[in-house]
């Protein structure tokens, strides 16, 4: 009976072993799609990181087929008779002769393994290689050889073709034509006003040309001469063309267009296309697919409405995680901005009016959301995300926005190259505060009382006047390439590409925490616990202010982890091709409380803005712990107005609108009262 005994111990603990590791929630679904192709019944979709998907029911539901395929970065894929071939960024040809189940490489005679595009004309493979040229293969790509006499440039970003005749896109040197099958090349560059090329396409006597930057260009005789086409296109930057008979259709960063006339006039398609950057178009019988930097997009009627089809696709780099008590937020590159309420089950795409998807930074104040991208600026949302606008106000156009900090009305901004913006009035306005600030690539922002710090390309700096002056302070610190900051008391953290530093002064003198050569894209404090996620090393946890570290990856197949996040005792993680993931804290510390997300130490009340109004403005405030919490009206006699909260609610940031449309101008004021705290403010009407 012992013995049946310790083995039921046994089982049981091991069991518990295998349940305490990491967990893939289901998405964010999204991917940055390069390629797609079909073959019988199926569609293939190729991506940057994940590999090769595979979707045997029109996109409803995508699985990844990988095996034996080594390389996950995929450009370009072709279908030659029952052979599937994958272009890969620096691994050659793969090739698959069963649906994609199992890959093999295919190189031999490849003197260049950087494939950015394939051409299929009959039983031949022609292969388009960043820095080798073109090369040839006549046996479904078990060997090739090179056909590069003439082509003095051998970055080709695209080739097309029909018949003898060939066109190779170049980087750097226009379009290159072959009337021979690409045994000899030409330069036909006439009337091509930039000659980096990222698109070519043919339609009969037809050629189309991209060019950076300047939109689409025609040609009738062979690229002798070419003419631009852009009449109706609100976006230059051309990725692909295809052809349904004498429509032609294009893949831009502005969504897809359409022309009946050989492009003398375009028409948008971009109707429920939540992401606007799209790479590649196929048509697979009626059904068009767009593949876009945020995944897979379905339209059975010619593209005059599209629908996100991306359920199985988990290849999202999610940079920023955010919530409350209610929702969890995934800020993705290239997808947008996700939201989850039930810790990952289901994730839902909220993009309505962002126009750039490609998000770095996301921040929630009470119940307003705002979305730092890249090249878009700030986007703003004041229901949860469910509609966007833009807050850019003094912001240049095409900013990265990698950090963001707000503390009521008051907000600051990091930026790549433009340094620190700064807003007095929940970023209707910026200025910017760079005073000092001698590296302005920004890529981390926090604060602690009067305290700002900036973590740049070139360290560390500190302000005490609101951006106004900076200071650098790097004593200390080895690596001056930072990537996050955190403050735990009077302590503070930073993550640089070797390691976490920390200072007890204000960043007057650093000290090394834990450095490893490897670079700590995020640190959260919770608690009496650290959290820091690495590009290498996953997930580590400090359990005594940052003295020691350790690793709590099992589980965890993305160990290059770039963001991080507590909510309702679960710690998540965002990884670079992935997705979110998550753990129970009580697997990773002891003594786990059921804590608010919010770090809060003290109660606020915050002076509504815009102020003066008329007639609605915006009351914030915020609370460390969960009481019930009232927030009226009065005016200058004391006569209650209107009472605005009557509730309990849990620890965070809150805010609601306000209207006074039937009531005279004048002063009034707002009282909230949680518990022994009680604030009141004034505020006034103007009508």
């Amino acid at each position: 009976m012992k013995r049946v005994f310790g083995f039921l111990l046994l089982v049981f603990f091991n069991i518990s072993l295998l349940q305490a590791q990491w967990q893939q929630t289901n998405g964010p679904y999204s991917a940055e799609i390069r390629a797609l192709t079909t073959l019988d019944s199926y569609t293939f979709a190729g991506t940057l990181g994940g590999g090769v998907y595979r979707s045997s029911d029109n996109g409803a539901n995508w699985v990844a087929v990988n095996d034996g395929l080594t390389n996950k970065n995929i450009r370009t894929l072709a279908v030659v008779g029952i052979n599937l071939l994958a272009g890969s960024d620096g691994s050659g040809v793969f090739r698959s002769t069963d649906y994609g189940n199992n890959w093999s490489r295919v190189n031999t005679g490849l003197t260049n393994n950087f494939i950015h595009d394939f051409l299929v004309l009959g039983t031949d493979i022609f292969a388009a290689t960043w820095g080798g040229g073109i090369f040839k293969s006549t046996d479904n790509g078990s060997s090739w050889s090179e056909l590069n006499n003439g082509l003095t440039v051998n970055q080709i970003y695209c080739i097309a073709g029909s018949g003898s005749d060939l066109y190779a896109g170049t980087f750097g040197g226009g379009v290159f034509y072959s009337s021979d099958y690409g045994n000899n090349w030409n330069a036909v560059n006439s009337g091509l006003t930039n000659l980096y090329v990222y698109a070519l396409g043919v339609n009969g006597s037809n050629i189309f040309a991209s060019a950076h930057l300047s939109g689409a260009f025609l040609s009738t005789n062979h690229g002798s001469t070419w003419t631009p086409i852009n009449t109706g296109l609100t976006n230059n930057t051309i990725y692909d063309f295809i052809f349904d008979n004498q429509n032609i259709y294009l893949a831009s960063l502005g969504g897809v267009f359409y022309s009946t006339n050989n492009g003398t006039n375009w028409s948008p398609l971009n109707e429920g296309l939540t992401i606007p950057s799209v790479r590649t178009l196929i048509f697979n019988g009626s059904n068009l697919f767009a593949g876009t930097t945020g995944g897979v997009f379905l339209s059975n009627n010619y593209g005059n409405n599209w629908s996100d089809v991306n359920n199985g696709i988990i290849n999202s780099q999610v940079n920023s995680l955010t919530g409350n008590s209610e929702y969890l937020f995934a800020g993705v590159y290239g997808g947008g901005v996700f939201k989850t309420t039930d810790a990952g089950v289901n994730w839902n795409r909220i993009n309505e009016g962002i126009t750039e998807p490609r998000i770095k930074v996301l921040e929630m104040y009470g119940t307003d959301l705002f979305a730092g991208t890249i090249g878009g600026g700030v986007f703003y949302s004041t229901n949860y995300g469910v509609n966007w606008s833009t807050l850019n106000n003094g912001i240049p156009s095409n900013t990265h926005i990698y950090s963001m900090i707000i503390d009521g009305l008051e907000i600051f901004a990091a930026s790549q190259g433009s340094g620190v913006f700064y807003s007095t009035n929940y970023g209707t306005n910026w200025t910017s505060v760079n005073n000092g600030l001698t590296n302005l690539y920004v890529y981390a922002l926090d604060k602690r009382e009067s305290y700002l710090f900036a973590g740049t390309g070139g360290g560390m700096f500190i302000s005490t006047d609101k951006g106004s002056n900076w200071t650098e302070i790097n004593n200390g610190l080895a690596d001056l390439n930072i990537r996050s900051i955190a403050i735990k008391g009077d302590t503070i953290f930073t993550g640089t590409n070797m390691g976490i530093y920390y200072s007890i002064d204000n960043g007057l003198n650093w000290n090394s925490s834990y450095t490893i050569g490897n670079t700590a894209y995020s640190i959260i404090v919770y608690d009496h616990n650290l959290f820091a996620g690495f590009s290498i090393r996953g997930v580590m946890v400090s359990t005594d202010g940052g003295s020691s570290w350790t690793a709590v990856n099992t589980g965890l197949t993305d160990e290059n982890v770039r963001s991080l996040f507590v909510k309702d005792s679960y710690l998540y993680a965002g990884t670079d091709w992935n997705g979110v993931w998550r753990r129970p804290l009580s697997e990773i510390i002891t003594n786990v409380d059921e804590k608010p997300i919010s770090s809060l130490e003290d109660f606020a009340l915050h002076q509504n803005y815009p102020n003066p109004f008329n007639p609605s403005t915006k009351i914030s405030w915020q609370s460390p712990v969960g009481s019930h919490q009232t927030l009226k009206v009065f005016d200058v006699l004391g006569n209650e107005i209107a009472t605005l909260v009557d509730e309990y609610k849990p620890a965070g940031m809150y805010n609601v609108q306000f209207t006074m449309s039937n009531c005279a101008s004048g002063v009034y004021f707002y009282q909230l009262t949680t518990g022994e705290f009680t604030n009141t403010k004034k505020m006034i009407l103007i009508k």
